[in-house]
């Protein structure tokens, strides 16, 4: 999606050079053997799909970029039958 915007004429950019600082740095987590994985939504919202055990190291790298919104999920209890009819 990112390359058709930057195709369009005008090219639209919603990448900003902070998101690439902190894909570039998460890249090199994982460079390190840790468990994180960059991505991202529409716009320049970085995502960072990790695990317990990198958790912490993700963290501060987050940290140390300034982001300022850190929603830290973890996986549910899955598809289950709430109620029988």
């Amino acid at each position: 999606m990112h390359a058709s915007m930057l195709a369009t004429i005008p090219p639209t950019l919603y990448l900003t050079p902070q998101s690439m600082d902190l894909i570039h740095a998460i890249m090199d987590l994982q460079k390190q053997g840790e468990f994180a994985y960059p991505t991202m939504d529409a716009g320049m919202h970085v995502k960072v799909l990790t695990n317990q055990a990198s958790l912490n190291q993700v963290l501060n790298v987050l940290d140390q970029h300034k982001v300022k919104d850190i929603v830290v999920t973890h996986p549910a209890k899955g598809a289950h039958i709430l109620y029988e009819q």
